[in-house]
Order: C-alpha cells, then sequence, then structure tokens
C-alpha cells in the first residue's frame, strides 16, 4: 500500500470498500507524520507553529529505482527566511539538521513531541487527536484523519528500517503499547452494533471476527503492514476457520466502525 491519495471507499464495496479505507488509513498516517515533524521543527527553530506549511506526503522515484514516500513542508512565506534551507542544514555526525530532529521525535521520552503524548494520561483519553497532541486551528481540514500514533509509527519508519511496527510482536515502542487495548475496543464496538451472533477468534495473534452468522471474517490489522508479510497468518487464519479472510485496519475500525461492519454483512 505504497499510495498517498485518499481513495474513496463509498463507491465500492466489499474487500475493495476494505482496500480503499486502509490506503486512506496510510495516507492519515503520512499526513500526521509531517503535522508532528514540522511542530517538531517550528519548536526547535523557537517560531510560531505556523511558520511552516505542511503539504500532501508524495512519492518520489529516485533514477528509475523504488519508490519512497516523501513528507513535505515549506516556509509559509514565499521567499521567506530559509527556515525548510535550515533543516537541511548540517546537524550532529554530518546528518542532516531534520534527521536530528526525527530521532528525538521517536526516541526521547523527556523531549517534544513525547513529553507532550505520554504525560497526564493522554494516552487513555486520546485514541486518535486531539488539541493537546496534533489537531491545531490551521489544520482543521485534516482534523478527521489526524492521529498522534500513526504519525509516531509513520516517522519510526524513517527512522529505523527494521521497525516491524508490532508485525514481530514487539509492542514496546510508545505508539504501540496500548495496540492490544485499542483493538479490542474497535471490535467490542462492532460488537456493540450486532445484535446476536457476533464472533471472534484470536489466531496466530491475529484478532479475527465476524458481526453474525453469513457475514464475512475479517482479521484486525495495522495501517502500516504490509500485505505480503501478512500472507501465512492469514492463510493460518482462513485454514482454521475453513474460509477466505478479508483485513480492517485498526484506523478505519476507529473512525468506521459502522462502514466496516456493514461491509461484512453485505
Amino acid at each position: 500500500l505504497d499510495e498517498f491519495p485518499q481513495a474513496d471507499h463509498r463507491d465500492r464495496h466489499g474487500r475493495e470498500a476494505l482496500d480503499a479505507m486502509w490506503r486512506t488509513s496510510v495516507r492519515a498516517a503520512a499526513i500526521s507524520a509531517s503535522f508532528i515533524l514540522a511542530n517538531k521543527a517550528t519548536l526547535h527553530l523557537d517560531l510560531d507553529v505556523e511558520e511552516l506549511e505542511v503539504l500532501e506526503p508524495r512519492r518520489y522515484r529516485p533514477d528509475g529505482a523504488s519508490y519512497l514516500p516523501v513528507l513535505q513542508f515549506a516556509d509559509r512565506l514565499v521567499n521567506g527566511a530559509g527556515l525548510s534551507i535550515a533543516l537541511a542544514g548540517s546537524g550532529s555526525g554530518g546528518r542532516p539538521l531534520i534527521a536530528d530532529l526525527l530521532a528525538e521525535t521517536v526516541l526521547e521520552p523527556g523531549l517534544y513531541p513525547l513529553v507532550d503524548f505520554l504525560k497526564d494520561g493522554h494516552p487513555e483519553t486520546c485514541t486518535t487527536a486531539c488539541y493537546r497532541c496534533v489537531l491545531r486551528y490551521s489544520n482543521q481540514p485534516f482534523h478527521g484523519i489526524l492521529d498522534w500514533r500513526l504519525g509516531l509509527a509513520y516517522l519510526r519508519t524513517l527512522y529505523e528500517a527494521s521497525y516491524c511496527c508490532g508485525l514481530d510482536g514487539a509492542f514496546s515502542p510508545f505508539e504501540l503499547m496500548d495496540w492490544e487495548a485499542l483493538v479490542e475496543t474497535g471490535v467490542a464496538r462492532v460488537a456493540e452494533m450486532t445484535p446476536q451472533g457476533f464472533e471472534r477468534r484470536i489466531i496466530d495473534d491475529l484478532h479475527v471476527f465476524r458481526p453474525g452468522p453469513g457475514s464475512q471474517w475479517a482479521a484486525v490489522v495495522h495501517p502500516l503492514w504490509r500485505p505480503e508479510a501478512l500472507a501465512s497468518r492469514l492463510g493460518a487464519a482462513s485454514a482454521e476457520l475453513s474460509t477466505d479472510i478479508w483485513t480492517v485496519d485498526q484506523f478505519s475500525l476507529e473512525r468506521r466502525p459502522w462502514r466496516v461492519r456493514q461491509t461484512l454483512v453485505s
């Protein structure tokens, strides 16, 4: 799912609808990451948070090689003070300054953003985003898709090449510590919408459910898990249940539980 453009799931059905929602979730992760890193940069440079404008993430294909993700922000003022150029300047060890800020963002619990995201019970009260973390007045058009956990996870993928986002069973990173609880809550929300016959299983560490007899089984996945990396686990679940298993990402389960349920039922 290397696509950034938002896919419209409203006119799609079945597995195509869930896949479209999944692509939107990947876009949400990239945009959330952009805002978190832009906030970090303006704080470091002692600027107003509005001085850097977050642009739409895109893909870049250098010299015809594999596509790479690109997070973009620019000086709000045309011919401004060169803030973006400063971020590309020298940091520590010959790295660009923005690389140092990226490392601090995902590694340092005593610095922004982790010091704010993890204090005073914020993780327990904010399942997606709020004005204590990522939301602000100027990014209102994106409020429906911003998510501080997804943003941190996306940034960690840029910093740590071996990061599996919990697919390897390691849920110790800050953005994944309550992953299991979030999945449980999302599945329970769909169960509340199901009058009778709701079923759920845990197969090879995957949370699998279906909203009633005759409906489609689905496994809950993280938006940043690669589909091909899930093949063996989905195969095991399909073999145990003797049916095909679809996937629904946790972000969509949190934001669109009714749409997810209706897709599986119909």
